[in-house]
C-alpha cells in the first residue's frame, strides 16, 4: 500500500506541475489493447490479430 500511495502522490504532483488538477477526471481505454473473447473468430478480430497469422 505504501508504494501505491507514493505513486498517487507523485502522479498528482506531476499533474499539478503541468497546470492540471491533481486528480484525473476521465480515462481512455484503447480497444486494440483488449483481447477478443475466445468465441470470436480470428478473421473478425482487430488488425493486430490479422497480422499475427
Amino acid at each position: 500500500m505504501l508504494v501505491r500511495e507514493f505513486h498517487d502522490r507523485q502522479r498528482g504532483q506531476g499533474r499539478q506541475d503541468a497546470g492540471r488538477d491533481a486528480e484525473p477526471t476521465a480515462g481512455v481505454i484503447d480497444s486494440q489493447s483488449i483481447n477478443a473473447d475466445a468465441v470470436v473468430g480470428v478473421d473478425s478480430r482487430d488488425w493486430s490479430a490479422r497480422r499475427a497469422r
